[in-house]
């Protein structure tokens, strides 16, 4: 079996505008955070993942979460108003 993207549909069966708006609305609990958490995620996993790979290190997915939340806290109280 090949990994794919799959939405999963609506109501009627099919995947709609709507139905993405929707899932769009399943989040994390709120963090606080008004700018998107995605790019904090994505460079917290490539520096754990540098990590298991030059230092032996390993971190759960819950501590590289976690970090993520508080540098992307960090930089948006660094932030001007």
């Amino acid at each position: 079996m090949e990994d794919a993207l799959v939405w999963l549909p609506g109501k009627t069966g099919c995947y709609t505008t709507k139905s993405g708006y929707a899932l769009r609305l399943i989040t994390l609990p709120p963090t606080g955070i008004s700018k998107p958490l995605f790019p904090w995620l994505l460079w917290n996993l490539w520096t754990s993942r540098n990590q298991l790979l030059f230092e032996d290190k390993k971190f759960s997915e819950i501590k590289v979460i976690n970090k993520a939340l508080r540098d992307a806290k960090e930089w948006s109280l660094a932030q001007p108003l």
